[in-house]
């Protein structure tokens, strides 16, 4: 029988030496690495035992969503009221535009709470994945 052959080839018998190992659990830094680059969304990886975690993060995540669109609405109006406030004192004041706010409605209160909102949901995933034991992982299915 050859050394690395899984079953011997006359009587079909597994091998002993050579058993197949199955891995099974998760890893703690697979888990880090999902939180650091998708967020709540590595909550799927423990979805077991972290649904009430990655709902949340998920109502989060709408939530910051929608503060953006409204941020947005907001930016485009401010840069409206620009638009206008250049045009209007271009031809008047020798060309002054200095009145003018070119970056109004940049940091707006929604824009604020939208990025406290993701930053700190994508920060509670990140310290919920590095915190826990290592074991917590490997034993996982179990």
């Amino acid at each position: 029988m050859v050394a690395t052959a899984a079953i011997c080839p006359s009587c079909g018998t597994p091998a002993q030496s050579q058993a197949i190992k199955y891995v099974t659990g998760k890893s703690k830094t697979t888990a880090v690495l999902l939180a650091v680059f998708l967020g709540y969304w590595s909550w799927l990886y423990t979805f077991k035992v972290d649904k009430a975690k990655f709902f949340i993060g998920l109502g989060l995540q709408v939530i910051t969503y929608i503060l953006v669109f409204v941020w947005l609405a907001e930016l485009a109006v401010a840069q409206t009221v620009y638009a206008q406030c250049v045009s209007d004192n271009w031809y008047s004041d020798y060309g002054d535009v200095s009145t003018c706010d070119p970056t109004a409605g940049l940091f707006t209160p929604t824009y604020l709470m939208a990025a406290a909102i993701g930053f700190g949901s994508w920060l509670w995933t990140v310290i919920d994945q590095s915190r826990r034991p290592r074991e917590f992982f490997e034993n996982f299915p179990k």
